[in-house]
């Protein structure tokens, strides 16, 4: 049930979610994306295939990729403090959802 909470805070970006760290505070909290990602896992062994559970991990999933792209901006010089200098970082938020997606059938 905590996995379902974690996803559900992060969907609502209520506080201390990631999503509330990246998009509020414009900070890249590394204990919350380790905890959203692990959430997500697990998640795909709790909870495979629910509907309900695709649709938000498909928009914590579009919040983060939006607020990554709105705030690297070149142009406007905003970044997000405390951001991996290595981009590489969202393959593990990549895999937790694919993983989760692989219970989804077809």
């Amino acid at each position: 049930m905590e996995s379902k909470l974690v996803l559900y805070d992060n969907y609502k970006k209520a506080n201390g979610s990631f999503t509330w760290y990246l998009e509020d505070r414009e900070e890249f909290n590394a204990f919350a994306f380790r905890n959203l990602c692990e959430s997500i896992r697990r998640l795909a062994e709790t909870s495979p295939g629910n509907r309900e559970v695709l649709l938000q991990i498909h928009g914590v999933w579009c919040s983060i990729v939006k607020s990554l792209v709105y705030r690297t901006n070149n142009d406007t010089l905003s970044m997000i403090a405390s951001m991996p200098p290595d981009k590489n970082f969202l393959d593990d938020l990549d895999k937790a959802v694919s993983d989760y997606l692989m219970t989804c059938g077809e």
